[in-house]
């Protein structure tokens, strides 16, 4: 039984902590944005690179790029064949 309280004081602590940091990002994101605004835009730049988010992005636009490449390559193909 003892156990399983501390578990549950354990997880009420960290939801806790993960507010309070939680908190204290917005808090800092926020004045950080007013004191210099390309600030913000760095730091999720940055983010997304440490965590690959920009290459995600970037292969979803190359495929995007390529499906609408691919098909108009077939659409004029095949109109070329209706017209020869």
């Amino acid at each position: 039984m003892d156990s399983v309280n501390q578990e549950l004081q354990s997880s009420e602590t960290l939801s806790q902590a993960r507010e309070t940091v939680r908190q204290g990002l917005g808090n800092a994101a926020g004045a950080a944005s007013e004191r210099a605004p390309g600030l913000v835009e760095g730091v999720q730049r940055t983010s997304e690179v440490l965590t690959g988010a920009d290459l995600r992005k970037f292969d979803e636009f190359t495929e995007a790029v390529t499906r609408v490449c691919v098909g108009l390559h077939r659409e004029n193909a095949e109109l070329r064949s209706r017209l020869a």
